[in-house]
């Protein structure tokens, strides 16, 4: 697995480069999920003559990545998320007794339909 981080990392590397573009090294980190976390020893990947941090989560497009693959984080945020839209919503919407009933349902179902 080493090897095989390794050499992923040089082939971005590489590509990046061909198109002129450069690789934050303070941006870059390095996530591993192996097959068997008992037996895997922790990767060393290398940039040059620097070696990326190997980190066990990470935070990509919104969405919680982990190491053992657990997608536990990834759902707590997605409902803290909806649960702070919500909590804007009501703050706005739905407290306002001027807004008709249905019109808070429909509010209320396009909110689900975000997440």
């Amino acid at each position: 697995m080493q090897a095989d981080a390794q050499h992923l990392f040089n082939r971005f590397s590489d590509s990046a480069i061909r198109f002129g573009l450069t690789i934050s090294l303070k941006k870059t980190e390095v996530l591993l999920q192996p097959v068997d976390r008992l037996t895997s020893t922790p990767a060393v990947v290398m940039a040059g003559e620097t070696a990326l941090p190997v980190v066990q989560r990470f935070c990509y497009l919104g969405s919680v990545l982990s190491s053992d693959a657990n997608i536990d984080e990834d759902v707590s945020s997605c409902i803290a998320k909806a649960s702070y839209s919500f909590g804007r919503l009501a703050r706005h919407r739905w407290d306002d007794h001027g807004i008709r009933l249905d019109t808070k349902v429909a509010l209320w179902q396009s909110t689900r339909q975000l997440y």
